[in-house]
């Protein structure tokens, strides 16, 4: 049950949205401020429930060497708050020989800057990754400060962590409007009354433009991403050096769970009736033959698995793949709008340090330039395969 609001309650702060990135965003502000934070539905509900939970930093940073330490560094100093875990474990990118002369230069430029990237050659992974099979591949980039977190328990630790601060969690609670007078925010509708407030963040994943369309226009796209969990059999589970793998011309990734079995997730797809499918439904028979196809060419001790689970969610993205967070200009003062596009849980320490910034002029230890909401030529959700960078086009299903 979410805490109960009466019409006309007053906030510093009023955060729309129970997934990642607002529930890391009201935790963030919490300590010094007075937070409500609003979800329609359930916390962590939808996207953020259903992630994948891979902690990415050197990989969807790779020009923001400062970003990915932040993101490093939060995850390591996080872990053990609550029942939260961090699980470290090196990530590996096997690359074929077509885009083998772009990974390689992408791990030397990430060690030119201190990330412990490295390039490895067919032979250096199968020594330091038996379980891998590089034969087709030209080699791979080990990401050395990579891991993965259960996503449910992290959305739910940061809640937890916010109201031990005092924000009061309003779940089941839908916004309706955005209220603003003048040129200065005042707060939000909801469907149990009007919540006053200096500043409202909304973080409401692929569905933050239509909140947000009276004062600017975002390129917030629904899509779908995929998961099918596999049973391999293995009477002594996974090696503790079994890396998070990712099949780069596929799209497709996969890491060890606890339990023995493997979680395996996929790029992104188009979705219909994304509200229908918002809080989840089961990965398409497409994937699945994905999954089948691409696991087996690249696990060398792999022979066959049970489907354990699948699952899909619709998440937000935005053309260059990268957050959005920004006060955007001629948007009433006091707004702030803060979207992980796709890298929901990754992103949240940058994301929530990013609305922090936003709203008492603190300094981020990295460049808030590559979030602002203005960086793109579209501004409406309605644009297609050839906005995107040129490594995520051949994931697009």
């Amino acid at each position: 049950m979410g805490a109960s609001s009466s019409a006309d309650d007053a906030y510093d702060i009023v955060v729309v949205g129970g997934g990642i990135t607002g529930c890391a965003s009201a935790w963030r502000l919490a300590s010094d401020h007075d937070v409500a934070l609003v979800e329609k539905g359930q916390i962590a509900g939808e996207a953020s429930g259903l992630s994948a939970g891979l902690i990415s930093g050197s990989k969807f940073y790779p020009d923001s060497p400062a970003a990915a330490e932040h993101i490093a560094e939060f995850y390591r100093e996080f872990d053990g708050t609550g029942r939260f875990e961090f699980t470290p474990r090196n990530r590996v990118g096997l690359t074929i020989p077509e885009l083998a002369d772009e990974a390689r230069e992408h791990a030397a430029y990430q060690a030119e800057h201190g990330r412990p990237v490295s390039w490895l050659s067919p032979a250096e992974v199968r020594e330091k990754y038996p379980d891998l099979d590089p034969a087709g591949f030209a080699g791979a980039v080990e990401y050395r400060d990579h891991g993965w977190v259960d996503p449910y328990t992290l959305t739910v630790t940061f809640r937890d962590e916010a109201e031990a601060w005092g924000t009061d969690v309003l779940t089941g609670t839908a916004v309706t409007d955005v209220l603003a007078g003048g040129d200065r925010i005042e707060g939000v509708e909801t469907e149990a009354g009007t919540l006053r407030a200096d500043h409202v963040v909304i973080a409401a994943g692929w569905r933050t433009p239509h909140l947000v369309s009276d004062y600017v226009g975002l390129p917030i796209r629904p899509f779908m991403l995929q998961v099918v969990v596999l049973d391999p059999g293995w009477e002594d589970g996974w090696d503790t050096d079994f890396p998070i793998a990712h099949v780069e011309h596929e799209g497709v990734y996969f890491r060890p769970e606890h339990n023995g079995n493997l979680l395996v997730g996929d790029g992104f797809r188009d979705v219909d009736h994304p509200e229908a499918k918002s809080a989840g439904v089961d990965a398409d028979e497409q994937f699945k033959q994905d999954v089948a196809r691409v696991v087996p060419d690249a696990i060398s001790t792999y022979d066959s698995a049970d489907v354990v689970n699948t699952w899909a969610g619709v998440e937000g993205m935005v053309p260059d793949v990268q957050p959005v967070v920004d006060a955007p200009a001629g948007a009433p003062e006091g707004l702030v709008v803060a979207q992980a596009s796709t890298l929901g849980i990754l992103s949240a320490p940058v994301t929530s340090t990013a609305v922090r910034s936003l709203i008492t002029g603190e300094d981020a230890p990295f460049s808030l330039d590559r979030f602002a909401a203005d960086r793109f030529d579209v501004r409406t959700p309605d644009w297609g395969r050839e906005e995107l960078p040129e490594y995520f086009e051949e994931d697009w299903d």
